[in-house]
């Protein structure tokens, strides 16, 4: 495992969404809070791998799997929000926005976007092509990234932000696992009557997974998820994807913590850590 590497490459809203909840617990409501906790993770995660690059993964709409299954992700749509509800989700969005428009304005960092590509897909096409033959840390606590693992182990490390460890390379293929199990969180339904020790045994015994393969509906059920999961391959071809990167200014940024109301980032301290973290980190453009 490394603690330093060519590429380091963040799943965005993974990251963001990590950061709207206090180091206690709880939803972060009080204004820039969610801005401020980006800041310290980012600076603490680029500072603790040392890249020589980063990559700023977000996400689009994901078209193609919404055309093959209309139900994708559906679950994680309030359907009768509260004022609350409508209230916070506004505040999270500026929030959100604020944070994509200090990374791409003030770093050193490059934020790779497609409109209708979800940022798995470029992470997984990153690796494959753009950082062909170079480390990378993949910085998510998806386990979809495991896939990734299966195929670049040797070169690919991920790190889980979450439990800050490492993720192990899965001893199965990992799409056709989860294929069989499902994935709640993104409403994909998997293969009905096969739980997690099951779908480990029919991987494991050799020729099993190609027996329930000629069953029909064990194959309907499983080529759907398995569709659903799998990383799109784009064949080294990026020509949708916008890659956008911003000119590394500390004074500006400097200001910025200021404007933004917090002190304890605008101090010479800090803004000395933070310029260690990211005066190194080569501009891909």
């Amino acid at each position: 495992m490394m603690d330093s590497c060519d590429n380091l490459i963040i799943d965005a809203y993974n990251m963001i969404h990590r950061c709207r909840f206090r180091w206690g617990g709880g939803m972060e409501s009080d204004e820039n809070m969610i801005l401020y906790n980006f800041i310290r993770v980012l600076n603490s995660t680029v500072s603790k791998f040392n890249p020589k690059k980063v990559y700023f993964v977000l996400d689009g709409k994901p078209k193609e799997r919404l055309e093959k299954f209309s139900s994708y992700k559906k679950n994680r749509v309030i359907q009768e929000p509260t004022e609350e509800d409508i209230a916070y989700s506004k505040y999270f969005s500026q929030q959100k926005n604020s944070i994509i428009g200090f990374v791409k304005e003030n770093l050193p960092v490059t934020v790779a976007y497609h409109p209708f590509m979800e940022g798995d897909d470029i992470v997984y096409n990153i690796v494959k092509y753009k950082a062909k033959g170079e480390s990378c840390v993949i910085v998510s606590n998806d386990s979809d990234f495991l896939q990734v693992l299966n195929e670049f182990s040797e070169r690919v490390s991920i790190w889980n932000p979450i439990k800050s460890v490492f993720a192990e390379k899965p001893n199965y293929d990992y799409v056709s696992w989860k294929a069989m199990v499902g994935d709640r969180s993104d409403n994909i339904p998997g293969v009905k009557g096969v739980g997690k020790v099951g779908a480990e045994k029919i991987l494991n015994a050799e020729g099993m997974l190609k027996s329930k393969l000629s069953d029909a509906s064990f194959s309907n059920q499983f080529s759907l998820s398995y569709d659903l999961i799998k990383f799109k391959d784009l064949e080294g071809n990026f020509k949708d994807v916008l890659f956008t990167c911003g000119e590394y200014n500390m004074e500006k940024i400097s200001c910025f913590f200021e404007a933004a109301g917090f002190p304890s980032l605008s101090n010479e301290k800090y803004i000395n850590k933070f310029n260690k973290t990211f005066s190194n980190i080569r501009r891909l453009m």
